[in-house]
């Protein structure tokens, strides 16, 4: 679950992400040695709040999966390598 100081750092990220004319996308982590990420989930909100309320939905029903919030672009949902990152989950050890 998405604790109240990780929800306000995922405000911030997704509202620098919106101010820069993006769509929000969380990228899930498929290869952790190789720090591959894939796109799994485009946020159409126009607010950092309602992001965050995204990303803890994600979380809660993705619990095993490293989760980190990033930009893509309005038009072609590209991504934006330009855009901020920010970790938004980090998956509990199944051990």
């Amino acid at each position: 679950m998405v604790d109240s100081v990780e929800r306000t750092a995922i405000v911030v990220a997704a509202e620098e992400i919106l101010a820069a004319g993006l769509w929000c996308v969380v990228e899930v982590c498929v290869d952790i040695p190789g720090q591959v990420w894939d796109r799994r989930l485009v946020i159409f909100r126009d607010d950092g709040e309602g992001v965050a309320d995204a990303v803890a939905e994600w979380v809660a029903v993705t619990p095993r999966l490293d989760a980190r919030l990033a930009g893509c672009a309005r038009d072609s949902l590209h991504a934006a390598p330009a855009a901020p990152r920010r970790l938004c989950h980090l998956a509990r050890s199944c051990s």
